[in-house]
Parts: C-alpha cells; structure tokens; sequence
C-alpha cells in the first residue's frame, strides 16, 4: 500500500479560509492526496530521516512537513488543473488562427530542489520540505568544528 502522508480531514485544515475551490469530496480527495504524497516522496528519495516500520518519519515535524507538503501540493493542483499531470504551463504561446503552438520554456524552476527532472512542487510544498532539511540543498544540522568557538 502507497504511503499517504495526509488525510482529507488534515487537507481540510490546511486549506486556507479563503480557497475559492473546494477541497474535494471522497474518494477523489485520497486519489489526490495519494498522488501528492509520491511526488513529495520522489522529491525527498535522497533525504535522510528516521522512519517507522510502515516508513513514515518519525520526527514529529519531519512527519508534519511532510502532511502539509502533501496537502499544499493536492491544493495547488486543485487550485491550478492540469498541474497534476503536467499538461498547465506545457506552451507558453497558443493561437487558435493558423494554429501556433509554442513549448513551455522547461526551464526546471521549481522542481523540489533538483534543478529539473523531479517532480514540479507547489512553492508552499517546498518551502515545507526544505525548512524541514529534506530536499537537497537544505541545511539539515550545523555543527561546531573541535577547537572553533
């Protein structure tokens, strides 16, 4: 069974007042939740945490950087359709007269710290996994060199 970092309920509480669509019923919510939850695992394939035998962190803030990376990244796709599979943002010009269709610029921005390749994160979904030090490039711990004060 795929691991599921969040629940339709934690989805609930994350969503802003504010969200001008809906956070969507069941069982679409757990599909969408299911699908953030392994991009947020690719994202974080290299991070190191101590995990449970199921393989969730065990770190509680770990564990909640996780719940709410995955619940900003299904509330990016709910807020922006056709990110979920990529197909949004997939031409930068579109005419319909004589049709002129021009490619996105691929440009890897936003790619959940890999510089491209990886899966595009939601910028709150990243910010989520990198304050934690799970995405490649974060400052996990700091530590003093012997004899430096």
């Amino acid at each position: 069974m795929p691991l599921v970092y969040a629940t339709r309920t934690q989805l609930v509480d994350y969503a802003p007042a504010n969200l001008k669509t809906r956070v969507p019923d069941e069982p679409e919510a757990t599909r969408l939740l299911t699908s953030a939850s392994k991009d947020i695992r690719r994202a974080t394939k290299t991070a190191i945490y101590a995990t449970d035998v199921d393989g969730y962190p065990t770190d509680t803030a770990v564990r909640t950087a996780f719940q709410n990376a995955t619940c900003a990244q299904a509330l990016w796709w709910v807020a922006n359709p056709g990110e979920e599979d990529g197909t949004a943002g997939q031409f930068t010009n579109v005419s319909i007269g004589s049709l002129s269709l021009s490619r996105g610029s691929g440009n890897g921005s936003n790619r959940g710290g890999s510089g491209g390749g990886g899966p595009r994160l939601a910028t709150k979904a990243e910010t989520e996994l990198r304050d934690a030090g799970v995405l490649a490039g974060s400052i996990v711990a700091s530590y003093l060199w012997e004899g430096w004060l």
